[in-house]
């Protein structure tokens, strides 16, 4: 994880590739503020942040996807992605095989904590052992392309949000949500699917979010979904359009100019 300086140039490079931090502008990231990216961190071109004064973490994010939520830096978000505001994480997990789920039986420093009482356990003997929570704590989301996320969803640590799926607002997130699966609930289950699973597989293989299709005459915005994997298909397969190569920053331009 690296936390890099606000300055001038970041923003006037952010400025150059079309990356923003609400929506159309390039309020709400002020000078001398801080950035925090992981090592593996990327933006591209024409991407929307949310950011405040208390928490500019900044997950991966692809282009033409937008959050209105702030996610932690471990997260990685693909393009054409639309998640909407509230949408968090939940925190970590507790141990269900031990005697009891608190936390006095873990050492505090494992937890990050100094709470009184976890150190009060210590006292007469008894023994404190680690419980693996790091996959809780410090693995994000991975959200894949074309994934619109509702307001108020809560995603457990470590899942994958697959390509054009669609979570309902106010869902909990425990599990894997399949490519172009409509989620929904408390547990989220699979309520139905976007399209049939032979086109499905179809949009997975083409891989149209890697391809300028605002370039492509032909194609508009309410075109059947079928009309619209022959159009694309016959364009790629004639090679008359090439996959998209938007602009890009890297963790490491960002700590060149911090």
């Amino acid at each position: 994880m690296r936390t890099i300086e606000i300055t001038p140039e970041i923003r006037n490079h952010f400025k150059r590739q079309e990356i923003f931090f609400s929506v159309y502008k390039q309020e709400g990231l002020a000078d001398n503020h801080y950035l925090t990216i992981d090592e593996a961190f990327y933006m591209e071109s024409n991407c929307i942040y949310t950011v405040n004064s208390f928490d500019k973490s900044l997950p991966t994010m692809g282009m033409y996807s937008y959050s209105s939520s702030m996610l932690p830096s471990k997260t990685t978000i693909g393009r054409y992605c639309s998640i909407a505001s509230n949408v968090k994480l939940m925190s970590a997990q507790h141990p269900l095989t031990r005697f009891t789920t608190s936390p006095i039986t873990i050492p505090g420093e494992i937890i990050g904590q100094s709470w009184d009482f976890v150190q009060k356990a210590q006292v007469g003997g008894f023994v404190q052992t680690p419980f693996d929570q790091q996959k809780s704590t410090e693995t994000g989301v991975t959200i894949e392309n074309d994934v619109w996320i509702g307001q108020d969803v809560l995603l457990k640590s470590g899942i994958c949000i697959g390509t054009g799926s669609v979570i309902a607002a106010g869902s909990v997130v425990t599990k894997d949500v399949p490519p172009y699966a409509i989620v929904g609930g408390v547990p989220a289950k699979i309520i139905r699917y976007r399209f049939s699973k032979d086109i499905c597989q179809t949009l997975l293989a083409l891989k149209w979010w890697e391809y300028p299709v605002w370039n492509c005459p032909t194609i508009s915005g309410d075109e059947s979904i079928e009309w619209f994997i022959e159009k694309l298909s016959t364009w790629v397969g004639r090679e008359s359009i090439e996959k998209v190569q938007p602009g890009r920053i890297e963790a490491a331009d960002l700590i060149s100019m911090g």
